[in-house]
C-alpha cells in the first residue's frame, strides 16, 4: 500500500535579507507557481481518463488542491468527444479503458486534432504495468510521458512543471 501525506509549511527563502534560489523547484516556489497552488490566473485545464471511480477521485482532489480544473471521461469514446470540443493543457491516459484501450484512444484524439488544425495536447498515459515495449507503443501513437499508477503528489508537482508552468 501507498499512503500519502500533505503536510503544509513554509519555507524560508531569505538568509541575511537575500533570497536563496536553491533549484528549479525553488525558482517555482518564487514565482508562485508551486506548492499547493497556481497562482497565476492561469487555470490549466485537464482532462482525466480513467474508468475506476477511486483512482479518478483522488487524481482529481490532488490536481483540484493545485488549482487545476479538471474535467474526466470514463470511456475512450466520451475522451475522443471532450478532447474535440476543449482545448486541454494536459490529458492524463488510463490505457486500460472498458471500450477501447488508451493507444486507439490516443489516435483518434490525435487525428481529430490533426483535422481540426488545433493544438496537440500533451497526453499522458497512466497505467499500472509500465515497460520498455509500452513505452514504445505510447510514443508511437503520440503518447508524451508513461506514468506507472498510482499518481503521487510528486508525479503531479512534475506533470505540472514539465507541462503546464513551462509553457507559460
Amino acid at each position: 500500500s501507498t499512503f500519502v501525506c500533505t503536510i503544509p509549511f513554509k519555507i524560508d527563502m531569505e538568509k541575511d535579507g537575500v533570497i536563496q534560489k536553491k533549484s528549479q523547484d525553488l525558482d517555482l516556489i518564487s514565482k508562485g507557481y508551486y506548492a499547493n497552488e497556481l497562482t497565476s490566473d492561469f487555470v490549466p485545464r485537464l482532462l482525466l481518463v480513467e474508468d475506476d471511480l477511486i483512482a479518478q477521485k483522488i487524481a482529481m482532489l490532488h490536481f483540484e488542491q493545485k488549482k487545476c480544473q479538471v474535467d474526466t471521461a470514463m470511456t475512450g469514446e466520451e475522451a475522443v468527444k471532450k478532447a474535440g470540443s476543449c482545448n486541454y493543457d494536459l490529458i492524463l491516459m488510463d490505457l486500460g479503458l472498458p471500450d477501447q484501450d488508451g493507444y486507439t484512444t490516443t489516435q483518434m484524439i490525435r487525428q481529430k486534432e490533426q483535422k481540426n488544425k488545433q493544438r496537440f495536447a500533451p497526453i499522458v498515459a497512466l497505467t499500472a504495468h509500465a515497460d520498455s515495449e509500452s513505452k514504445k507503443d505510447c510514443l508511437e501513437v503520440g503518447i508524451s510521458r508513461m506514468l506507472q499508477k498510482p499518481l503521487t503528489s510528486e508525479h503531479i508537482d512534475a506533470l505540472l512543471s514539465d507541462f503546464i508552468i513551462n509553457r507559460l
